[in-house]
């Protein structure tokens, strides 16, 4: 590959996989230049054989026309944004990465602000709640940080020393996101909180981008103090 690209948006389409005919271009060395993932939170293949039928012309039924199609996948368990989301990410299931959910409990970990004094064992929150401030739409703090409020975090001793957990820290496996930067390539991905760059992998360096705008912020234009995911209002819908 020339380049490898990966990005999606909060609310975007399901894997789309390359198509036998571009294998083969690959195989001369004529490969696919971009990989574009898209995921769609509680799509079901229902969902989109209807929408592919009621709307021909639209892109889901293009990429569908020139993609291979596979209509027997099923979600990881627990279905949940960050579990599912890791699925593609890893290849592998909340056994073998770790997480269940962005809200559970590990029984290693330090409460945050604690300085790993007390008893191990705390909740492991990794969402809105982390940013500097959920009502922002880059969710606050520092220019230039990546918007995530340490002292919201959980902590571990590494050799010795107290340190603070961050969300791709919690992962327990690599992401294809590590193997296609670690290969030269660029990476890039924009989703709901800044709490995706879990998705960066326990390196951290599997991101050369993150666009993460807080979906629960109170930034609806017009619409003072309404949030993005519970103002009706703020919601737009559009068919293709």
């Amino acid at each position: 590959m020339a380049l490898a690209l990966a990005c999606a948006s909060t609310l975007a389409f399901a894997l789309i996989a390359p198509s036998l005919a571009w294998a083969e271009q690959e195989d001369r060395g004529e490969g696919i230049k971009h990989v574009l993932l898209l995921s769609v939170d509680g799509m079901h293949e229902v969902d989109l054989q209807r929408y592919a039928a009621s709307h021909p012309k639209s892109a889901f039924t293009r990429l569908l026309s020139h993609g291979v199609h596979f209509s027997n996948a099923h979600t990881a368990r627990p279905s949940d944004s960050f579990p599912g989301l890791l699925a593609f990410m890893t290849g592998g299931s909340p056994l073998s990465h770790g997480v269940f959910y962005d809200d559970t409990y590990d029984r290693t970990l330090f409460a945050p602000n604690s300085n790993c004094q007390g008893k191990t064992g705390t909740e492991t929150n990794f969402a809105e709640n982390i940013d500097y401030d959920l009502t922002k739409l880059d969710g606050g703090g520092p220019a230039g940080s990546n918007h995530i409020d340490p002292t919201h975090l959980p902590m571990r001793l590494v050799g010795g020393k107290c340190e603070v957990v961050y969300p791709h820290q919690f992962l327990k496996t690599n992401t294809i996101m590590e193997v296609i930067h670690s290969a030269g390539k660029r990476t890039a991905w924009s989703d709901k909180h800044p709490a995706y760059e879990i998705i960066s992998g326990p390196s951290g360096k599997g991101l050369d981008e993150l666009y993460a705008p807080e979906i629960n912020s109170t930034t609806v234009p017009g619409q003072p103090g309404a949030d993005w995911t519970t103002d009706p209002s703020s919601r737009v819908f559009t068919t293709g």
